[in-house]
């Protein structure tokens, strides 16, 4: 089965406008997760709306894609793509958030082996005790009420999907701890057909989170803390 790594990369996001472009440790933000998909797929693409986060994409050996439109979310960026590439619906999309810079490229190709065989939507986590980050706006948690582990380690779905927010009251689970969600989604792109066949949920509007329109169910497994740029603040090391 062919995996597709696909960054949507909006210059203008909500919370820090341009921050793909900012440096962390050096390198671009962006950089971080196109070489992520790189190392784990030995191939990327990123859709902007900006040229020169699409001139930065290149010079980092992603393809770049400049793709301009109406889009709520980056989950209809990739939509739109994909029916402009031909994308056949059984190839596994990665969508990988571009200012995700803490991916391990073993994580991804994990996460692309669990969904495979699946037909639902996979995704990452890792769990902490930092009351900033579970009080944070900025960060978006996961939970569910029931979790059951799979013999291959992965947190799979018990009755109920995975619920997400950027609530500072979610539920944490022992000795205090949450889940941080990482932005990171894998599908087959025949399930992008559902997706935007469906409104905007009152949640997902609410939230602003693309994953809450998602009517099938969405798997989790475990990885390591990840560093995200949400806020300015976030670049410090």
């Amino acid at each position: 089965m062919h995996i597709l790594p696909i960054i949507p990369a909006r210059f203008e996001s909500e919370r820090f406008p341009g921050k793909l472009l900012k440096r962390y440790c050096g390198p671009t933000v962006i950089s971080w997760p196109i070489a992520a998909c790189l190392a784990a797929f030995q191939q990327c693409f990123v859709l902007t709306d900006n040229t020169e986060l699409a001139e930065e994409a290149s010079a980092h050996d992603a393809d770049a894609l400049l793709i301009e439109g109406d889009y709520r979310n980056g989950t209809e960026r990739i939509a739109d793509a994909c029916n402009r590439l031909n994308v056949d619906d059984d190839t596994l999309i990665m969508h990988v958030q571009g200012d995700e810079v803490g991916l391990i490229p073993e994580d991804l190709k994990r996460l692309a082996q669990v969904v495979m065989d699946r037909h639902e939507v996979g995704t990452l986590f890792y769990r902490t005790d930092d009351e900033k980050l579970l009080k944070s706006l900025d960060h978006v948690k996961c939970w569910r009420g029931q979790i059951l582990k799979a013999a291959d380690g992965v947190l799979v779905s018990c009755g109920e999907s995975w619920r997400f927010s950027r609530a500072r009251n979610v539920p944490t689970h022992e000795e205090g701890q949450g889940f941080i969600h990482v932005g990171v989604y894998c599908y087959r792109r025949s399930l992008l057909h559902g997706y935007m066949a469906r409104w905007p949920t009152d949640d997902e509007k609410c939230e602003r989170l693309e994953q809450l329109r998602w009517d099938v169910p969405i798997i989790a497994y475990e990885v390591a803390p990840c560093k995200s740029i949400n806020v300015p603040e976030d670049l410090e090391h």
